[in-house]
């Protein structure tokens, strides 16, 4: 918080990215990469590139809005922008942060799955209930402080998931150039494209970078280039653990740990201790 007569701190170019990539390298990586993979074969990674294309170009409608309407109600401020402040805009943006509400619920709760598993080796309802409340009162509470807090935390929740993510990838990649890779069959033209609608989930939650445009010194210039550079960022990480858990797992192993494929890679290539490692990065 900021003392007595000073403004806080305005966000900078990389806070502001930050943001952007954990709101997107999330829950959806971790959970859809296996869905997708089950669905895609060995194209997987073409969905998550066609996925990237479709949310830059969604992405450049945020990036132009927040120029224009630099608020920190976001998608809300432009429904307002857009139809007035009435029934219609009050009724949709109601509807959205419903929606985040039980997006939030639903992460709160495989946070705790993931937590009370590696905490206590167990899943008891109880302590999945406990953990998943906990994380919820850790992150109001982050958030009802100043903007630079929430952007400072980010950034090091998102260099600690990039950096595993990462290596990851790149110890994934290693390995398959060592031995052949594991066969999987191709979706066609149309299950490729079905699978880029699932895919495209996995990048949902780059539109939260808009929220910051208000604590933000230049928004018309800074908020593109977060969205951008986020965007860019995740399509690389994406495109990469995609190739390493296609072309780590059997499809019959893909289709046992679709739900928590990520992790499952990583005992090929980094044993029992790479699947801790990415199972503490989902959290």
């Amino acid at each position: 918080m900021s003392s007595a007569g000073q403004s806080p701190s305005p966000m900078n170019l990389w806070s502001v990215t930050a943001i952007g990539i954990g709101a997107m390298v999330g829950a959806g990586i971790f959970a859809l990469l296996g869905e997708a993979a089950v669905a895609a074969g060995r194209d997987t990674f073409i969905a998550f590139l066609l996925a990237g294309v479709v949310a830059q170009l969604s992405g450049y409608s945020y990036a132009k809005l927040a120029a224009r309407y630099p608020d920190a109600g976001g998608i809300t401020a432009y429904l307002d922008a857009g139809f007035g402040p009435g029934r219609l805009s009050g009724t949709v943006s109601v509807m959205f942060l419903l929606v985040l509400a039980a997006a939030n619920a639903l992460v709160a709760k495989a946070f705790g799955g993931y937590a009370a598993a590696l905490l206590f080796g167990a899943t008891s309802s109880l302590w999945v209930d406990i953990l998943a409340t906990a994380i919820i009162v850790v992150f109001v509470a982050l958030n009802a402080g100043s903007e630079a807090a929430v952007g400072k935390v980010e950034l090091v929740l998102v260099g600690i998931k990039l950096i595993i993510l990462a290596l990851l990838t790149v110890a994934g990649l290693t390995v398959m150039l060592g031995k052949p890779t594991v066969e999987h069959p191709g979706p066609g033209f149309i299950g490729l494209i079905d699978t880029v609608g699932l895919t495209f989930l996995a990048y949902a939650g780059y539109g939260m970078m808009t929220n910051a445009a208000a604590s933000v010194a230049r928004p018309q210039v800074t908020i593109p280039r977060a969205i951008f550079l986020a965007i860019t960022t995740v399509m690389v990480l994406y495109v990469g653990l995609a190739i390493v858990v296609v072309g780590s797992l059997t499809p019959a192993q893909l289709a046992q740990y679709a739900g928590t494929a990520v992790a499952e890679a990583a005992r090929p290539v980094l044993g029992h201790a790479g699947f801790v490692v990415v199972a503490i990065g989902a959290l």
